[in-house]
């Protein structure tokens, strides 16, 4: 994981919206006298273009295929200077316009003392104007400070989002740095939705700033926004406002970090809604903004539980702390500990050293070194890589794009369905083994204690034997009477009944008459059952 700490931007270009206030028209001739010092400060905020950290791309590639290390003391030391080149553009930029104060106020001192006969000119009527519209504008200014500090003594007053200045900078180099502003009015009002989405922590923040240290300290009074799991009804995620009380540490599994690359963590967060407290892994954190919803419901139960409500003062100061952990001075041994704890976890789960070992036996089998062969074996062996939780993993998944619900549900019906063909599958063969049990019993003449109306395989057994001799056995029950031909008796040699024979001879003397050579049809049914002698005399 390449560790990213908070980025600045160098400055805004002059001109720019966010650069500070120009001076009026008639004091243009102090920006010839800062221009080399403005052109030095452009110089070094450009020194590097790429990302604000590289001077081109080739040293760009150069420095990420460092080691984690080396390349991240390289990134922190550029950061700090890129901090300090900011800090010198904007006392330069202050200087120059005190400088340009200064000037101007000379220059209204000098026009007071002018003499009132003197002849005005047109260069003089041109100066009156941009005076008269000096003092407008200062006024303005007056005007527009005296609406806020009222503004702010108003238990009502709300700041607007272009006014604020206290959210947290999460995003690196393309915000400005702000400091936090606290209302004047001794009780502050309660938060708004606003107030707690500055302090909301996502899953790719947590992932940021999970081994930095004091994480847990700075995070805690936060507020995360939970997936508690879908709806019995609609099966839609149910997300709830949560407030983070610290944290502990559980069964490891995997997350995402801002990069998209999958980390190991173990820490998993404490979350109070209400009442309530409960641990949740990282990634049940959505990334995604409060909704109006969520907000209300969260007050509501504050209100029924009586738990005390946040007020807005309290999270200004929480995004404070949030702001010196992302802003942090790492020093080397810092940087050494975070780096050794975040790829201890990641070796522990990743399967590069099992991988390794079974290369190497492969390599011994080929070489046929029986000793190669039995000590990697045994190696890897004991080399177990241990799942992650929450059927995480490692391996970064081939789509990017979201499953819908239809298809979350066809994939959980098809591991049901293998679940239940497995479960039934494991059934059949124990009720197979305890039916070849009674079997055996049955057949040793035991006693056997179940019920014998169950269901048995039944296995037909033949008595007759086709191949065994005719002879004449003595008269028994059931014998037909004397004169009635055995079965074996009623035979031709070719063991053809002799209804039958006496049919095919018909058809044989048939086609003798006809004197031509003919297809012999086969014997129908009505044929051999008309020819068949029943034995019965029917009386009339």
């Amino acid at each position: 994981m390449t560790i990213k700490t908070k980025e600045y931007l160098f400055g805004s270009a002059p001109g720019s919206p966010d650069s500070q206030a120009s001076a009026p028209m008639d004091e243009s001739d102090s920006d010839s006298d800062a221009s080399p010092a403005r052109r030095s400060v452009d110089d070094e905020a450009n020194q590097y273009p790429v990302d604000g950290l590289f001077r081109d791309y080739e040293e760009k590639e150069q420095i990420m295929s460092m080691r984690e290390i080396e390349r991240e003391q390289i990134l922190a030391e550029r950061r700090e200077e890129n901090e300090r080149i900011r800090q010198n553009r904007m006392l330069r930029q202050l200087k120059v316009n005190q400088e340009k104060k200064r000037k101007a106020s000379l220059a209204e001192l000098d026009d007071s003392s002018r003499k009132t006969s003197r002849a005005r000119t047109k260069a003089d009527d041109k100066m009156d104007s941009l005076r008269r519209a000096r003092e407008e504008r200062s006024n303005r200014k007056e005007q527009r400070e005296r609406e806020n500090d009222r503004r702010k003594r108003s238990p009502s007053y709300r700041r607007s989002p272009g006014r604020d200045d206290s959210d947290v900078e999460w995003d690196g180099p393309s915000k400005k740095k702000h400091r936090s502003r606290s209302p004047e009015s001794r009780e502050s009002p309660p938060a708004e939705l606003r107030d707690f989405e500055r302090v909301r922590v996502g899953r790719s923040r947590f992932a940021e700033v999970a081994f930095y240290p004091g994480f847990d300290d700075a995070l805690s009074g936060c507020f995360v926004r939970l997936n508690i799991g879908p709806d019995p009804d609609t099966r839609q995620d149910v997300y709830r406002m949560a407030l983070i009380k610290g944290f502990t540490t559980g069964k490891a599994y995997a997350l995402e970090d801002h990069q998209g690359h999958q980390m190991v963590v173990d820490m998993y967060v404490k979350a109070a809604h209400g009442k309530a407290v409960r641990e949740w892994p990282l990634i049940t954190c959505s990334d995604r903004k409060f909704t109006e919803a969520e907000y209300n419901r969260y007050k509501q139960v504050c209100l029924a539980e009586g738990v005390p409500f946040p007020d807005r003062q309290t999270l200004v100061d929480k995004i404070d702390d949030i702001n010196r952990l992302v802003q942090r001075t790492w020093t080397e041994q810092e940087l050494s500990e975070k780096l050794k704890r975040q790829n201890a976890l990641q070796a522990k789960f990743s399967s590069a050293q099992r991988d390794y070992v079974k290369k190497q036996l492969d390599i011994a089998r080929q070489a046929n070194d029986e000793a190669a062969i039995a000590r990697y074996q045994e190696r890897l062996e004991k080399l177990e890589v241990p799942r992650l939780a929450f059927r995480t993993s490692l391996t970064k998944k081939d789509g990017k794009k979201d499953l819908t619900q239809q298809e979350k549900l066809a994939l959980k019906n098809m591991e049901n369905r293998k679940k239940n063909a497995e479960e039934v599958r494991k059934a059949q063969l124990r009720e197979r083994a305890r039916a070849r049990q009674i079997e055996k019993k049955i057949e040793r003449g035991e006693a056997v204690q179940e019920d014998m109306s169950r269901r048995l395989i039944t296995r037909p057994k033949f008595v007759h034997d086709s191949s065994e001799k005719a002879t004449p056995s003595p008269s028994k029950v059931g014998t037909p009477a004397p004169g009635t031909p055995s079965r074996a008796e009623t035979r031709n040699s070719n063991g053809v009944l002799p209804h039958i024979a006496k049919l095919q001879e018909q058809h044989r003397q048939q086609q003798k008459k006809n004197g031509l050579p003919v297809i012999s049809a086969p014997l129908m049914d009505d044929e051999i059952i008309g020819a068949m002698d029943l034995g019965i005399d029917i009386e009339l």
